[in-house]
C-alpha cells in the first residue's frame, strides 16, 4: 500500500506536467497572442506571439509586468480600463484595437478578453487572446477604395448616359431646304435638329466641289492630315 502512495502521486505528476507541455506547446505555435494576467494586470503567462509583439526574447521575460512597462500612458491606461471592466464580470469581446510598436509600426489587433475564475467562482484574473488583423483592415480598405472608385464611374456613366440622345429611324427631311420636321410638326435647320439632340456642333467651311463651283478654286477632297 506505500508502494501504491508513493507511485500514484508520481503518475499524476507526470500527466500533469504532460499536460502542461502539450498545452504550452499549441499555445506556443498559434500565431494569436494568448495571455493570462492576475487583478494588478501583471502578467501570469502568455505565449510566443505575445513576447515578440512586446519585444522581449521569451515569454517568461514578460512575468510580473504590466502593459505600462511596454505602452506608452494613453495606450496602456486605456488597456488598464478594459482589463478593470473584466474584473467586473464584463468580458471585451473582438474589440478592435490600434498598436504601435516599438519601431513605429502600426498594426491592427482584434482583441477578446474574459474573467478568470478560481474554484469559488470569484475573479482572480483574466484570459485575453488577441488577433493581428492588420492585413484584413488593408484588404477592407482597399475594397472600400475600389467600390468607392465604381461608384464614381458608374455616377459619371449614368451622367454621361443622362447626355446622349440618340437618333433613330425615319427623319421627315425636306429635298430642297434640307430642314428636318421634328417631334413637334416643326421645320428645324438640320444643324439645329442634331445639335439639340446630340453631344455633335458644327463648324462651316466649303467641301472641295463648292469650293471649285463657286470659287474656281480646286482643293484635294482628302481628309487633313492627323496631328
Amino acid at each position: 500500500m506505500a508502494i501504491v502512495d508513493i507511485i500514484e502521486p508520481g503518475r499524476a505528476e507526470d500527466a500533469l506536467r504532460r499536460q502542461h507541455d502539450l498545452l504550452r506547446t499549441l499555445i506556443d505555435n498559434l500565431p494569436d497572442y494568448i495571455y493570462v494576467k492576475d487583478v494588478e494586470g501583471r502578467f501570469l503567462t502568455a505565449n510566443i506571439a505575445v513576447a515578440r509583439l512586446m519585444g522581449v526574447a521569451t515569454p517568461d521575460d514578460l512575468l510580473g509586468k504590466r502593459d505600462a512597462d511596454f505602452y506608452p500612458e494613453h495606450a496602456s491606461a486605456e488597456f488598464r480600463a478594459d482589463e478593470e471592466k473584466v474584473f467586473r464580470g464584463e468580458p471585451v469581446i473582438s474589440k478592435d484595437e490600434p498598436n504601435t510598436d516599438k519601431l513605429g509600426r502600426r498594426t491592427e489587433i482584434l482583441t477578446t478578453k474574459v474573467p478568470l475564475r478560481d474554484g469559488a467562482g470569484k475573479i482572480i484574473g483574466l484570459v485575453g487572446i488577441s488577433r493581428d488583423i492588420t492585413e484584413l483592415k488593408h484588404k477592407e480598405q482597399a475594397l472600400q477604395s475600389a467600390l468607392a472608385g465604381r461608384e464614381k464611374s458608374v455616377a459619371e456613366l449614368q451622367d454621361a448616359l443622362g447626355h446622349v440622345k440618340t437618333l433613330h429611324g425615319l427623319l421627315p427631311m425636306c429635298a430642297f431646304c434640307h430642314k428636318i420636321r421634328n417631334e413637334e410638326g416643326k421645320w428645324e435647320r438640320l444643324e439645329a435638329y442634331i445639335s439639340s439632340r446630340t453631344e455633335a456642333d458644327f463648324t462651316h467651311g466649303f467641301c472641295p466641289e463648292c469650293n471649285e463651283k463657286h470659287y474656281g478654286v480646286k482643293m484635294s477632297s482628302a481628309p487633313p492630315p492627323a496631328k
